[in-house]
């Protein structure tokens, strides 16, 4: 009996043993099945398989910031591959490098080789018509499809950043036609034909978006099939002008918005006691903001709303639920240094007005465009709320295809006045008039990109930044 129990045992642990080599060789052989055309192609052409892990420890390194050897293993990959054949299609690698010389803003040499990954590419059907890809050349290690379109939508930017407008128009144009859904690609157009003096064919094509993305949201909610109506911009000439205004009896409203840490209390702070030591107007500080820890007590902070992120808070000072206590609104920017009297400037009776584009140097290529780093009108111009609720109403839709405020301000604001134009030289761009010396009737200067007033470019700035 246990000579029987224990061969009994012997044959179940036999059995065992034979199920378990049999998944074993399943498996082996489920994983032959799987194996790709490029994992095949690998396993007789080292060369080619050294070309990817270059690819790859190169992407590496550019992403730790390590540019030069990042380059340098690039390069290493891309001969490997020429030397075992030249017409070997490795498109990815391409656009690798060329977004490396685009981060150091070589920008001749990433345009040529975004030109090689559209070379390359065995997805361009105009090049390929004769040479019918291998197979192991479709593999995304090697020839990602997202890679040959993104090379059209990157040669369009690096165009428009060397100066060449109608060169980049060109390329976005095309980058739309192969995808028309390219977002970065119809959001760079709008910005390039801002540059080539076509704000408003820009304005059109962007409203254009906004509404067959928000029918098609629509379309998708039951029961929700109405056809989202683009809002009418406001008119500057039509709204009421030179109200009656007591200024030395009413106070003004002084605004600015903080959000995020890019901008500590201290910023507003020092905006603030800017403001108070040069006019002579009454006004009452507010700082619109998620965190009012650090603000000088004077400064009344009011809880930005909807949680908008970025500069959309602007939008908000347009919203008429505020009970603030004056009606003319002068809102600035936290990165303004104020160096003079800005009585002129408190006093104004126009409609709406912001600083123009032409007159900064970050963005004199903008021809006629709006720049909200100062804006002045009176709260009881109610039509001016239309800013604020049309976006409130359709935020998601309209952010997709609009990357900044001004931008907005441009689509639901018609004719503004410009602050340049009604106060000559009054408000100077720091890189185009301030950095030698202060001119002489100069009341604020702005900083809207870089540097910055934190940064003390000019020994001027120590005297009003304080």
């Amino acid at each position: 009996m246990a000579d029987s129990s224990k061969e009994q045992q012997l044959q179940e642990k036999i059995e065992k043993l034979k199920q378990v080599l049999s998944k074993n060789q399943l498996t082996k052989a489920s994983k032959e099945e799987q194996k790709s055309d490029l994992d095949i192609y690998l396993e007789n052409n080292d060369q080619l398989k050294k070309a990817l892990n270059c690819n790859k420890f190169a992407s590496l390194l550019t992403k730790s910031g390590d540019i030069v050897r990042g380059e340098k293993h690039f390069l290493q990959g891309i001969k490997l591959v020429e030397e075992i054949n030249p017409h070997i299609s490795f498109s990815n690698i391409y656009l690798n490098l060329g977004n490396l010389y685009a981060q150091k803003r070589d920008y001749k040499k990433a345009i040529e080789f975004y030109l090689k990954v559209i070379e390359k590419s065995p997805y361009n059907n105009e090049i390929n018509k004769q040479n019918t890809p291998q197979s192991f050349e479709l593999d995304p290690s090697l020839n990602n499809k997202d890679a040959y379109l993104d090379a059209y939508t990157n040669i369009a930017v690096m165009y428009v950043n060397s100066g060449e407008k109608e060169k980049s128009y060109d390329y976005c144009i095309k980058a739309i036609k192969l995808n028309p859904d390219n977002k970065e690609a119809l959001i760079n157009l709008g910005d390039i034909l801002r540059q080539l003096g076509r704000k408003n064919e820009a304005i059109s094509i962007t409203w254009e978006l906004i509404e067959k993305l928000t029918n098609k949201n629509n379309n998708q909610i039951e029961g929700q099939s109405n056809q989202y109506v683009r809002p009418n911009p406001v008119d500057v000439q039509l709204l009421q002008k030179g109200f009656e205004t007591k200024i030395k009896e009413e106070s003004v409203n002084i605004l600015c918005v903080k959000w995020g840490t890019r901008y500590d209390s201290e910023y507003v702070n020092k905006l603030y006691r800017g403001i108070k030591r040069n006019t002579t107007i009454p006004f009452t500080f507010y700082c619109f903001t998620e965190d009012s820890k650090g603000l000088d007590e004077n400064i009344v902070p009011i809880e930005l709303m909807n949680n908008w992120y970025r500069w959309w808070g602007k939008a908000t000072l347009f919203s008429l639920q505020y009970n603030l206590k004056g009606n003319l609104n002068f809102y600035i920017d936290l990165d303004m240094v104020i160096t003079g009297n800005i009585d002129n400037l408190l006093k104004y009776q126009g409609g709406f007005a912001i600083l123009k584009t032409e007159d900064l140097a970050c963005e004199k290529d903008h021809k006629d465009g709006y720049n909200s780093s100062i804006m002045i009108w009176d709260k009881r111009n109610v039509d001016l709320e239309r800013v604020y609720n049309a976006l409130k109403e359709n935020f998601e839709q309209i952010t997709q295809y609009i990357v900044r405020f001004d931008y907005w301000l441009e689509m639901m604001i018609n004719n503004a006045e410009y602050i340049q134009d009604i106060f000559p030289t009054e408000v100077s761009d720091y890189l185009n008039y301030c950095q030698n010396k202060l001119p002489e009737n100069t009341r604020i200067v702005c900083f809207p990109r870089k540097p910055k007033p934190e940064d003390y470019p000019s020994e001027w700035i120590k005297e009003y930044w304080i």
